[in-house]
């Protein structure tokens, strides 16, 4: 069984509710359902894995995150950033 991530405390790290809404383009009160189900989509998780490594750091709960980018940084993973 895979190990669960604390849904609501990467929500806040990233900058809470609106912010992460903001990040995907998407309305605040669907990232509020993510933190009522405890549930990040997999998809949305990975890209937050790779383009904000630092909210997991530290975060053993959050499974493979510390190898999710391979030892690019952040620029490097940044969609903005790629050609």
């Amino acid at each position: 069984m895979k190990p669960e991530i604390n849904v609501s405390d990467v929500i806040a790290r990233l900058g809470g509710t609106t912010a992460v809404a903001e990040i995907f383009g998407i309305e605040p009160p669907s990232v509020s359902e993510w933190k009522q189900r405890n549930h990040i989509p997999r998809a949305r998780l990975m890209y937050l894995q790779l383009a904000h490594p630092h909210v997991f750091e530290g975060n053993e709960e959050a499974e493979g995150s510390s190898r999710a980018t391979n030892g690019a940084s952040q620029s490097d993973t940044c969609p903005e950033k790629v050609a």
